[in-house]
Order: structure tokens, then sequence, then C-alpha cells
């Protein structure tokens, strides 16, 4: 039997969106805070799926850059709970954290592709990628 495999390059605006935000590990059952806030981002589009496995990157809040070294939080989205707020993309959830006894309480935005009104280095520095 062959099997055919497809490589589709994604266009450089697909690869450029993010979704950028917070979450708090939290105790499963009492939802009660176990860290301090965390800024996160995707590596790129994320899809908001139950049970579909996402990585976190964290972000220094001194300086919106991803921290070196750091290995991702992955989630798996529980219920996620999706809005748009001027514009915005946004989604909400408390993702059940793979390999941890936590949750993690999450607020994120989509960060789009860039456009005219906004540029490419703003757009880098939203999604944790400034240099």
């Amino acid at each position: 039997m062959a099997v055919l495999i497809c490589l589709v390059a994604l266009p450089a605006s697909a690869r450029e969106a993010c979704w950028s935000g917070w979450g708090y590990f939290v105790a499963p059952g009492s939802l009660a805070f176990q860290s301090d806030r965390l800024l996160l981002v995707t590596d790129g589009p994320a899809d908001w799926v139950p049970g579909k496995r996402i990585a976190l990157y964290r972000l220094d809040p001194e300086t919106g850059r991803r921290v070196d070294g750091r290995a991702p939080i992955v989630v798996r989205p529980r219920a996620p709970s999706f809005a748009s707020r001027n514009g915005n993309r946004t989604v909400d959830d408390v993702a059940e954290v793979v390999g941890r006894d936590q949750q993690l309480m999450l607020g994120m935005t989509r960060i789009g592709p860039a456009s005219a009104a906004r540029s490419q280095d703003s757009l880098a520095w939203a999604c944790g990628r400034a240099r």
C-alpha cells in the first residue's frame, strides 16, 4: 500500500498568528490558585478543540519575550469558551495540564496576521518573538 504525504507550506501570515494571554495553575476541583500569573503565547495558530494538545510558551513579563530554555506547558482544553470583543477573538478555559496534577485557568486573545494596520514588528512583539 502506497502512502502519499503532501506538505503544504503555510503562508507567512498564518505562521505569524498566535494566541497570547495569561494563565494560573489551579487545583482541580477547588480551582485554588497555585501560581502567580503566567504570561503565555502559542507558537502559531491553535485549534482549541477539547482534548487536543496545545503547547503554551511562557513570556518574561519584563521583556515580553519567550523565556529561553523552558519547556512549553502542554494543555488539553476541556470546555473552551469563545467570544469576540472589539474584533478580537478570545478563549477562556480551565484546561488539563499534561503531566501535572494541576489545571491551567487561562484567557487568551488571538493575535492575527499582520496587515497594513499592524506591522510585522508589532505582530512579532505580541507573539513573543521580538528580537
